[in-house]
């Protein structure tokens, strides 16, 4: 029930951040291409938390789970970057796509091993 609720927020919280107009930033970055790690964590976590979701559940098995998860994150990362091209202050990036894919595989493979590892300490 706990991956649910913060799979739920998880998405509120990516859809508030990616689709929030950016109007009056200073242009200060702590680093080069520090969105593209904000994009990464973003879509790692949330791929954690549904995998976690749907195998805690029972709802699918792990190989269901990381077609569905990866298929959602595909749609999910393309969408929100087609939708930042009609937010003022934001555009679309091809790059922000590729690293939120980048960035749900991660969370897939994470998560992937983490059951596994699970299963293993359970028997």
């Amino acid at each position: 029930m706990l991956y649910r609720l913060l799979a739920y927020l998880w998405v509120a919280f990516v859809l508030f951040l990616l689709l929030t107009p950016n109007l009056g930033t200073s242009g200060y970055h702590f680093f080069e291409n520090e969105d593209k790690v904000v994009h990464f964590g973003l879509f790692s976590v949330g791929a954690v938390l549904w995998m976690g979701h749907l195998i805690q559940n029972r709802q699918l098995n792990t190989g269901r789970a990381m077609a569905w998860i990866a298929l959602f994150g595909i749609i999910f990362g393309g969408g929100t970057e087609l939708l930042q091209g009609f937010i003022p202050g934001r555009g679309t990036d091809i790059r922000d796509f590729v690293v939120d894919t980048l960035g749900m595989a991660a969370g897939i493979i994470f998560q992937y091993f983490h059951q596994k590892r699970k299963k293993i300490r359970s028997n």
